[in-house]
């Protein structure tokens, strides 16, 4: 979908950020975080960095 999808992005992040630190099963873990990289391209640049560097630590932190 594309930037077409960016709207819709800000509300559904927590969500998927929450799915991307799922302890019970890696799939979900997976599935999540493909939605996330969509997520960046939704929502292009400069956004998507600001984002990224966001999430990432909280994902991080979850596979240790």
């Amino acid at each position: 979908m594309g930037t077409s999808f960016a709207p819709y992005v800000e509300p559904l992040l927590p969500i998927i950020v929450k799915h991307m630190q799922f302890e019970h099963s890696k799939a979900i873990k997976k599935l999540a975080l493909k939605t996330f990289t969509n997520f960046l391209v939704a929502i292009g640049e400069p956004q998507n960095i600001l984002t990224l560097q966001e999430a990432f630590p909280l994902y991080t932190q979850s596979m240790q």
